[in-house]
């Protein structure tokens, strides 16, 4: 697959919309990655499982101007109580997940009835925060983009939000080839929080061209739901799984997101991270990495994302991860965050590393 089409890959992830777990975007991004497998040889299932969906409705007004917000997930349910709003020009972090114990018991001591925080990014965007399950303090915390700091300490601040907790459902993909023996696997999320080209589309694109350069070994494909909610998809299939894996490569976040160079054009980011262990062939794999300028640990003690699910069993792994000058913000769009060429340098680099990891 040549970077063109990897890049037709991320833009078709992309023209979903918004991927948040149990949105329409995620249910239609299960139906065509499982298109995409099934299209290159793989039986496919569908493990579906019940997901509470939160979602936060209303405006967010700035000097009586309305201006983007995105409420931190889950933190309270029902309508936001009328009252002053404890709104705080200093930044909270860039994606990731983070506790606002802090800030919150600021508002309650200043008898504010909600936060509303700037973000932190280089261009002053808007960026979604993960949540890990009992991280809520059960307070209205809301986020607007970094460029409005400054405004949030000399204009009125209003809040008139509602959140709601639905039924629904979501889905992990399964897929496996019909080749016998214990399988390479390969990993990678669906979900986030926005449009996540760069995030999330450069990875699935990658993974399957994992899936047609190895189409030859015994493949077992696991894609997963609810990534921003402490990998809870990938969590819940992992917690039942007995078999056994030749190797695993996990695709997670940002494998081809790129980043500004000095001469004035893009280059693949530097703040993009791989994680080996098990290998044989460590040495040979962070020099095919370092090709598409991964950072990269060898035995590591810390992994990142599904990663650090995937490393509990004793099995050699590749585990891929980092952020984009994009990531976590709704300017995550396939032009912004990526390139063909970026794609094909990634998957090439990616594929040779997997094979000396199978070689070892």
């Amino acid at each position: 697959m040549d970077g063109a089409a990897l890049y037709r890959l991320v833009e078709e992830y992309a023209e979903f919309g918004i991927h948040r777990t149990g949105t329409a975007a995620d249910h239609l991004t299960a139906e065509w990655l499982a298109v995409q497998l099934s299209d290159r040889g793989l039986a496919v299932d569908r493990d579906e499982f019940p997901f509470a969906r939160w979602q936060a409705d209303g405006e967010v007004t700035v000097g009586g101007e309305p201006v983007d917000w995105i409420g931190v997930h889950r933190e309270w349910d029902g309508a936001v109580p009328p009252g002053p709003v404890h709104a705080v020009a200093r930044s909270v972090g860039h994606g990731g997940e983070m506790p606002f114990d802090d800030v919150v018991a600021e508002a309650t001591a200043a008898g504010c009835t909600s936060v509303v925080l700037a973000t932190e990014h280089h261009a002053g965007s808007l960026v979604a925060v993960n949540r890990a399950p009992g991280q809520a303090t059960g307070f209205p915390v809301l986020l607007v983009p970094g460029r409005l700091g400054d405004r949030l300490s000399e204009a009125e601040v209003r809040v008139d939000v509602t959140a709601t907790t639905v039924a629904g459902r979501t889905a992990n993909l399964v897929a496996r080839n019909d080749v016998p023996g214990d399988p390479l696997v390969l990993g990678t999320p669906l979900t986030g929080w926005f449009t996540c080209a760069g995030e999330r589309g450069t990875g699935i694109a990658v993974l399957l061209e994992l899936v047609e350069r190895f189409a030859h070994l015994p493949l077992l494909v696991v894609a997963t739901a609810a990534h921003e909610f402490d990998n809870e998809g990938l969590e819940r299939w992992f917690a039942g799984w007995d078999g056994a894996a030749r190797a695993v490569v996990h695709v997670g976040a940002a494998v081809a997101s790129e980043e500004p160079d000095p001469d004035g054009g893009r280059r693949l980011a530097s703040t993009r991270m791989a994680r080996i262990r098990g290998a044989g062939h460590a040495d040979a794999m962070v020099e095919a990495l370092g090709d598409a300028r991964y950072t990269t640990f060898v035995d590591p003690e810390q992994w990142l994302g599904e990663g650090a699910v995937w490393q509990r069993r004793p099995m050699p792994i590749l585990s891929l991860s980092g952020a984009g000058p994009w990531f976590h913000t709704p300017e995550d769009l396939p032009e912004a965050s990526t390139s063909p060429e970026a794609l094909a340098v990634a998957a090439d680099a990616v594929s040779r590393a997997a094979a000396l990891l199978l070689d070892g």
